[in-house]
């Protein structure tokens, strides 16, 4: 065996725990979570041993290389036709959930199929025990001919010899996929199909041979049609059963075999129910109160991420000012400035909000964890349908809540594409975790005792309007009835304490890589813009001292309209004045078209770049820059409601590949946006919170 860098598919169920072995086989970080659709796109990560270097790759979650959703397809094309050089993987880890075994064993006899080596991964071995679920492992792996590692992914348990199965299996070749084959009452169709192939110098594996038979999706991709259509000439001819078509006899084969095999290999259960997750099903699935609970846990989540996150947001706040005030009294003047107001300064207020966006992740990710999330799922389907919609849609939206960037390539396991196309146009509306920081600087300063409930219905404003458009959206543009909803309640589980540290670790070091490139540049670039052309002392400050403090605003006042970035609030200020924004506010927006972070960076910028920071923290400068609270609050609505970052334009547009439907994100939300904010304004002056 050459020392070449071979090729690992992990294939596996939604839920079976493939990305956690992927964690621990690669120590990467990649998304965990409890419901199909986390893994939406193939990701790679290097083992390396004493010999050779494995590229693993995290394949999306399927059922059934019969795929019916984009991201099941990405895991059947590699397998059966293989990446852009065509090149199939050398071999396949199957995880499959130990308490999930007729499920699972499906697609491990497809896989078996494919004439690929093939080691199982019994996983969740633990929850066997705990479930009293008795399985001679021997007897299944004698009778599969394949070997079985048991594993519990979470704890690493068995990763070591996984890893010792696969280089076994890649050096002794251990693996034969004539050592098992079910007999699907199709030999002689697939034998005469295999010669047609043959004979034209195509080597077909098995499981191709029985998708050209049973006409499958993508079977005859890349091969001569006089071929493909002999091949079922032949199919047509070699009738299974009466009133059966080759699809239906290969199923039942399937699944009576497998009967069979666990007959032999599985215990009876023994009868114990699982009374801790019947039990909290009875009350969190609750028809009345399943969805009043679930409101209750997030707002308990927001209440709990603002109490503990003020403490170090005060510290890293204090911490930043000290060094922006020590730089600029040492280096005083233009260099001192820039770098003490203009990087420090821009940069440490957004590094004061990332504890609180750290921790309300990390409480979304223990929620995950434990297998409520999936419940959810389940849980709103009834209000999903409202909107022409099923559960399944739940996921997506609710992962935008974190990131919409992600959230919209997890749309991929929706697979009617009219759903999949609602879902992404309403995931925008979700309020994601770089809002956050904006809707805790200006609850802060304007609702400093009711901060979490403002934040909490700002995010349960944006779920309702998503609500709204979406049923709008499903009786006009996007018309049909959504497809059926299916989908696994995984047991409930006590979270994994280094998953969740991995996640948070993978998230802290996305926002670390923002803020060392992007926010730094965006600090920078807003600060010249508002300090140029240059001048040291505003007009005014450098007189007697008997001039009043009004004096002094108001000359700086007179000198800030003299610096660009006036110019630039010129062009949006009349479009955005029925609003009551000011200037700054507008400018703000305009930046956080690129990245929602990019808004606190540049209020903090504009308004405390030119004075003390000392005598005046960011809090105390939008009490007196944003001319009122009803303001306030149209500002965090239009922020809530309004265009999302490029990263999530761009993402939109790769996902529906049609311009017309991403023109129409784009102005439907600022429609939108603008429509609620005025009307929180007007409202907000009418009740008196000018």
């Amino acid at each position: 065996m050459t020392d070449k860098s071979l090729l690992v598919a992990l294939v596996g169920n939604p839920n079976s725990g493939k990305s956690c072995i992927f964690n621990q086989l690669t120590a990467s970080h990649a998304k965990v979570g409890n419901w199909g659709g986390v893994t939406v796109e193939g990701k790679t990560g290097a083992l390396r041993s004493d010999r050779r270097t494995f590229n693993i790759m995290d394949l999306p979650g399927l059922y059934s290389l019969s795929t019916v959703s984009p991201d099941e397809e990405i895991t059947r094309d590699l397998i059966i036709h293989g990446d852009a050089q065509r090149r199939r993987p050398d071999l396949i880890i199957h995880i499959i959930d130990g308490c999930q075994l007729e499920r699972s064993l499906y697609l491990t006899l497809q896989l078996l199929d494919q004439d690929i080596p093939l080691v199982i991964a019994l996983n969740m071995f633990d929850e066997m025990r705990k479930r009293r679920l008795i399985v001679d492992i021997k007897a299944i792996s004698g009778n599969l001919g394949l070997p079985i590692i048991p594993t519990v992914a979470n704890r690493g348990e068995g990763i070591r010899e996984l890893v010792d199965t696969m280089q076994q299996m890649i050096d002794d070749k251990a693996f034969s996929p004539a050592l098992f084959r079910f007999d699907y009452a199709t030999e002689k169709a697939l034998s005469d199909i295999q010669e047609i192939f043959s004979n034209s110098g195509f080597d077909l594996s098995r499981g191709r041979l029985i998708g050209l038979l049973t006409n499958a999706p993508s079977a005859d991709k890349d091969l001569p049609g006089e071929l493909v259509g002999r091949s079922r000439e032949v199919a047509e001819s070699a009738k299974p059963a009466v009133g059966e078509t080759w699809i239906d006899a290969i199923t039942h084969a399937r699944y009576k075999a497998i009967s069979i095999l666990l007959a032999k290999s599985v215990a009876p259960r023994l009868s114990r129910d699982d009374k801790l997750t019947s039990r909290l099903d009875g009350i969190l699935l609750h028809n009345i109160w399943g969805i009043p609970i679930f409101l209750l846990i997030i707002f308990l989540l927001f209440q709990a991420t603002f109490s503990l996150g003020a403490l170090p947001m005060r510290g890293i706040d204090a911490g930043m000012s000290f060094l922006s005030n020590q730089i600029k009294f040492t280096k005083p003047g233009f260099w001192g400035e820039l770098f003490g107001d203009g990087i420090v300064g821009g940069v440490g207020m957004m590094l004061s909000f990332v504890p609180t966006v750290l921790i309300l992740l990390t409480g979304i990710y223990f929620i995950e964890d434990t297998g409520y999330m999936a419940r959810a799922a389940f849980l709103m389907d009834r209000v999903m349908r409202l909107i022409g919609l099923h559960g399944r849609a739940f996921i997506p939206l609710m992962m935008g809540f974190g990131c919409n960037v992600p959230a919209l390539f997890a749309s991929r396991s929706i697979g009617n594409p009219r759903d999949r196309l609602l879902t992404m146009l309403l995931t925008p509306l979700m309020s994601c975790s770089a809002r956050l920081p904006i809707y805790v600087m200006v609850t802060a300063a304007f609702f400093p005792k009711y901060g979490s409930l403002v934040i909490f219905s700002l995010y349960l404003l944006g779920a309702l309007l998503a609500l709204g458009l979406g049923r709008l959206l499903s009786r006009t543009l996007l018309t049909g009835p959504p497809a059926p909803f299916v989908m696994e309640l995984p047991v409930y589980r006590f979270p994994s304490l280094k998953n969740i540290l991995r996640q948070i670790g993978f998230m802290a070091g996305i926002f670390a890589k923002r803020i060392g490139t992007f926010i730094v540049f965006f600090a920078v670039f807003i600060w010249f813009l508002s300090n140029f052309p240059y001048s040291k002392v505003p007009p005014g400050s450098s007189q007697s001292p008997e001039i009043s403090a009004t004096s002094i605003e108001s000359a700086e006042s007179l000198a800030k309209r003299d610096k660009y970035i006036h110019y630039l609030g010129q062009f949006i200020e009349p479009v955005m004045r029925p609003l009551g924004f000011t200037v700054e506010m507008d400018i703000a927006l305009v930046s956080g078209l690129i990245a929602k972070e990019a808004v606190v960076v540049t209020m903090g910028v504009l308004l405390t770049g030119a004075s003390d920071t000392d005598k005046d923290s960011l809090i105390e400068q939008l009490r007196k820059n944003i001319p009122s609270t009803a303001a306030a609050l149209a500002f965090l609505v239009f922020v809530l409601l309004y265009i999302p970052c490029l990263s999530t334009i761009v993402t939109l547009q790769y996902e529906n590949r049609q311009w017309i439907w991403t023109a129409f994100s784009i102005g439907y939300l600022m429609a939108v946006a603008y429509i609620a904010a005025f009307v929180t304004y007007r409202l907000g002056m009418a009740l008196g919170l000018g």
